[in-house]
């Protein structure tokens, strides 16, 4: 085992590694100091395994402390530093003394090369580490041992640096804003999509924007919506979602009325409800109690409702519904999905709702 930890400070020198990944270009300090961070250790084939190497840079740069196995009976710490203007490492572990080592020349490229300053009385120990640079963030390392005086068992690693904390919130902050970008070129393209009504005998240009709870625009209070897709091609949002039939769900979309504007969509069953309501007052941000919501819902306390439709019993079968809403032009109106049902068939799910209006020349 005592080998092992020895083998393990190996890994230490490997770090040096990073210090020499741009072929040793700077100072001992910037070399010492490239070293911080984090490293995992890689299996023969290739997979991160869990065993880790800390290091610290101390000293404004003058040295690099390693930490292997913390807080067990195995804990390894050793340091890295300049020494006589030469790169030099102290080993400290609970399973032995110190063990030195000091960098050699080799004519070996992208390799570092290490050696014991001093065998050890029996003869055994450490020999030597062999690091090299495989690419730009993976490193081998080889190390010998000497048994009875003579040089025995040699091993060989792969280590893989590992991104810090602020690498992986600035690559989570790159991607958020590249979702964000994408969706919003979505929605630019989709309200600006121009299409002719395949139901339509005029030569008419028409509007077309989708959209699916939950999405821009859509507001959900209760279970979240679960999305999936009806025979493999047409999107759709379900109320059976985390609680099944038991769970509840409000979402609701807003929109103004344009010129001959119609809703389109399909229902697949459920006892739940969608509507249109013609807005007297928005909803509240956050619903309480979804099924006193509804009750004030269908009694007009947010608007007149002038289009509604009821889901039946679950079938495979979607029912076609298509709203002409062109007599509201230029009103407030808002879409609402409501399950106030706790009962069997307690859902209701809809297929991506068009959004359709005649285009202005």
């Amino acid at each position: 085992m005592f080998r092992q930890t020895i083998f393990f400070s190996a890994v230490i020198l490997l770090l040096s590694a990073m210090a020499w990944a741009d072929s040793w270009k700077g100072s001992d300090a910037d070399r010492l100091a490239s070293l911080a961070g984090n490293w995992a250790v890689v299996d023969s084939e290739g997979t991160l395994t869990d065993l880790r190497a800390s290091y610290l840079v101390l000293a404004r740069g003058a040295g690099v402390m390693e930490t292997l196995f913390a807080h067990t009976p195995e804990e390894t710490v050793t340091v890295y530093y300049v020494e006589k203007k030469e790169l030099a490492a102290t080993q400290l572990s609970g399973r032995g003394g110190p063990v030195h080592l000091r960098a050699a020349r080799t004519k070996e490229r992208d390799t570092l090369y290490f050696e014991t300053a001093a065998a050890k009385s029996d003869g055994s120990g450490l020999r030597s580490v062999r690091l090299t640079r495989l690419d730009d963030e993976r490193l081998r390392v080889e190390w010998t041992f000497l048994t009875d005086g003579a040089e025995g068992e040699s091993r060989a690693f792969e280590l893989r640096r590992e991104a810090t904390v602020e690498e992986l919130a600035a690559e989570v902050g790159r991607l958020r804003v590249s979702v964000e970008s994408l969706q919003r070129e979505i929605d630019r393209r989709l309200k600006n999509a121009v299409i002719l009504d395949p139901n339509s005998k005029s030569s008419k240009k028409f509007l077309e924007t989708r959209t699916l709870p939950p999405g821009p625009g859509w507001s959900v209070s209760g279970v979240a919506f679960r999305r999936f897709l009806l025979d493999q091609t047409v999107p759709f949002a379900s109320t059976f979602a985390s609680k099944g039939d038991p769970g509840m769900t409000v979402g609701h979309f807003g929109f103004e009325a344009g010129a001959g504007c119609r809703l389109r969509f399909s229902v697949l069953g459920g006892h739940g409800f969608i509507a249109v309501v013609d807005e007297k007052r928005a909803p509240p941000r956050r619903i309480a109690s979804i099924p006193d919501f509804a009750v004030d819902l269908e009694g007009g306390e947010y608007g007149t409702i002038i289009e509604k439709i009821v889901g039946g019993h679950w079938s495979k079968h979607a029912i076609a519904v298509e709203w002409d809403l062109s007599r509201f032009e230029g009103k407030s109106l808002r879409l609402y999905v409501v399950d106030a049902e706790t009962d069997h068939y307690g859902q209701i799910a809809l297929s991506e709702v068009s959004l359709i209006e005649t285009a202005t020349e």
